[in-house]
C-alpha cells in the first residue's frame, strides 16, 4: 500500500465555504531541462522531490532536488530512446520507474520499461519487456512486500491497445504477464498492492459504449481475475489513489469518484475551474482529509494570453470542494503531479512554454481552513512514546464514541509498515503499542480510525 499518507503537514479539515488557495513560496522555470513531459513525482524519505519525466529528446531521466528546487543529482537512462511515466520511492532510499523505451537503435519497437536505481542515483539495472509487432508502455509501478513488483500498461499493435499487467521479482524477471481488452483501446493506468491482491485501474470499451469507461479489476499475486467493477462508471479514467481510512479516489475526465474497497461509488465530484477547457492528470490524497488534483485550465484575465494554466485543487474526504487555483502566467503553463511537504504546502511539478520548460512550484501551508472554531475531537492522539525513540512506541488516546477502532502505521511513501485491529472500544481512554523492529530511521505517520473518525501523528525513529 502506497501514498495514502505522503507526510505529516498541518491540521486540515473540511469547509463548506471555499477556503483561500495556498500562497506561492517561490517558482522555478529551468530553461536548461526540456520535457516532453514531466510524467511523475514522489518525495524520499530524506526530503529529498524525486522526479521522472522524457526529455525533448526521448531520454529517460530521473533527477532529484532539495526542496528549494536545487537539482542534487541526475541520472539517464541509457537506451537509444526511453521515456519514464511512473515511479516510486523503495523503502532503501531506491527508486523504481517504468515507462518505455528501445534499448538500441536496431529495435524493432519501444517495450515496456522497468528500471531500477539507488539511493544516491547510480542506475542498477533497465529491462525492456517487448510484445513482438507491439508498442508497449508501462504506465504505473507499484513495490511489492516481497521486493518484487507490479506494473500496469498497454500493448499497442496495428492501432489496437491491450491493457497489460505483470509481475516481477526483485530483480525485474518476469512472474507472469497478463493481456486484457475488450473491443479496442483498453490500457491500465493505475496500480495497487493491498490485502494480498493488486487493484488496477483500467480503460476499457465495450461493444455498447461509445468511447473507453473505468474498470476496477481486482487480481489475485498469481494473475488471476478476482472480480471486475465497471457498471456505476463513466469518462475516461486518467489516474487512482488510496484513499484512508480504505479504498480509493478515481480520477476520470473532470470528476473525482470516492471508491470502497470493492469499488463501488461512495460519493462523486466534478473539479471545479473557470473557462471552458480543463483537464487533470493526476490525483494524489492530502494527510488529515481528502484528496489534491492537478492539471490546467484557460481562465482568462482580459488582456492574459490565450494559453492553458498551471491548476491545483483540493476535495475533502467528504467530497466538498475546499479551494483551487489557476496560475496565468505569461505562456502556457501545466501541472502534471504535486507531492505534500513535511513541512506543509505543496511542490508541482509541470511543464512551461512552448519550449517545454521544466516548471516547479513551491506552495506555502494552507490557511482559512478550519480556522473558525471547532468542537472538540471525536478522536485525538494524546502522546506517542517514547518520540523520537527507538523499539517500542505507546500510543494514547481518546475517544468521544464507540467504534471499530484499527490503528496504521506508514512510511513517509504512504507504504503501510504496520497494522492492528482493535474491535470494538467503548469511549474513553485507550493505549496501544507498535512495535518498529526491523524499521529504518526516519519518520513515521501513526493513524488512528474508530468508526468515521480518524486522527495521526508523526513518529520519529532514531538509529
Amino acid at each position: 500500500m502506497r501514498r495514502v499518507l505522503h507526510i505529516l503537514a498541518a491540521f486540515l479539515s473540511a469547509s463548506a465555504a471555499l477556503a483561500q488557495a495556498p500562497g506561492i513560496v517561490w517558482e522555478q522555470i529551468h530553461t536548461d531541462i526540456a520535457v516532453s513531459r514531466p510524467h511523475c513525482a514522489r518525495l524520499s524519505e530524506e526530503g529529498e522531490l524525486v522526479v521522472g519525466f522524457s526529455s525533448s529528446y526521448d531520454v529517460g531521466t530521473v533527477r532529484w532536488f532539495d526542496l528549494n528546487g536545487e537539482l542534487l543529482y541526475a541520472v539517464d537512462v541509457p537506451w537509444f530512446a526511453s521515456g519514464i511515466r511512473s515511479l516510486e520511492v523503495l523503502s532503501d532510499g531506491g527508486v523504481i520507474a517504468t515507462g518505455d523505451g528501445m534499448p538500441t537503435e536496431a529495435s524493432d519497437d519501444w517495450g515496456l520499461l522497468l528500471c531500477r536505481f539507488s539511493p544516491n542515483g547510480e542506475l542498477l539495472w533497465a529491462k525492456a519487456y517487448d510484445i513482438p509487432g507491439a508498442e508497449d508502455r508501462g504506465l504505473d509501478v507499484e513495490p511489492l512486500p516481497d521486493g518484487g513488483f507490479a506494473v500496469c500498461g498497454y500493448s499497442e499493435t496495428d492501432g489496437d491497445k491491450d491493457a497489460w499487467v505483470m509481475r516481477t521479482d526483485s530483480q525485474g524477471d518476469t512472474l507472469w504477464s497478463v493481456q486484457w481488452g475488450w473491443i479496442y483501446n483498453d490500457a491500465a493506468v493505475s496500480i495497487y498492492y493491498s490485502d494480498n491482491g493488486l487493484a488496477v485501474l483500467m480503460k476499457g470499451r465495450l461493444p455498447e459504449s461509445g468511447g473507453g469507461r473505468p474498470h476496477l479489476v481486482r487480481y489475485s499475486m498469481d494473475g488471476e481475475i478476482e472480480w471486475m467493477k465497471y457498471e456505476e462508471y463513466k469518462g475516461t479514467p486518467i489516474r487512482m489513489c488510496e484513499a484512508v481510512p480504505e479504498g480509493y479516489a478515481m480520477l476520470v475526465g473532470k470528476t473525482v469518484y470516492r471508491l470502497d474497497p470493492l469499488g463501488s461509488i461512495l460519493w462523486e465530484r466534478n473539479v471545479p475551474a473557470n473557462g471552458e477547457t480543463w483537464e487533470m492528470y493526476t490525483i494524489e490524497p492530502v494527510i488529515y482529509d481528502g484528496f489534491i488534483v492537478a492539471g490546467f485550465d484557460d481562465e482568462k484575465i482580459e488582456p492574459g494570453p490565450d494559453d492553458p494554466n498551471s491548476y491545483l485543487g483540493r476535495v475533502s474526504s467528504s467530497g466538498e470542494v475546499m479551494w483551487w487555483t489557476s496560475l496565468e502566467r505569461e505562456t502556457a503553463c501545466w501541472f502534471h503531479d504535486v507531492v505534500q511537504l513535511p513541512q506543509g504546502g505543496y511542490m508541482a511539478v509541470g511543464r512551461y512554454g512552448a519550449d517545454n520548460y521544466f516548471y516547479l512550484v513551491r506552495f506555502e501551508p494552507e490557511t482559512g481552513i478550519g480556522e473558525q472554531e471547532q468542537p472538540a475531537p471525536l478522536l485525538a492522539i494524546g502522546s506517542c512514546v517514547p518520540n523520537p525513540g527507538r523499539g517500542s512506541v505507546s500510543i494514547h488516546w481518546t475517544s468521544a464514541g464507540p467504534g471499530d477502532t484499527e490503528l496504521t502505521v506508514f512510511d513517509i511513501s504512504g507504504r503501510v509498515v504496520g497494522r492492528s485491529g482493535m474491535g470494538i472500544l467503548a469511549a474513553g481512554e485507550h493505549s496501544s503499542s507498535w512495535s518498529s523492529e526491523g524499521l529504518p530511521p526516519g519518520c513515521y505517520i501513526v493513524r488512528l480510525t474508530c468508526g468515521s473518525q480518524s486522527a495521526a501523528a508523526k513518529v520519529i525513529l532514531l538509529n
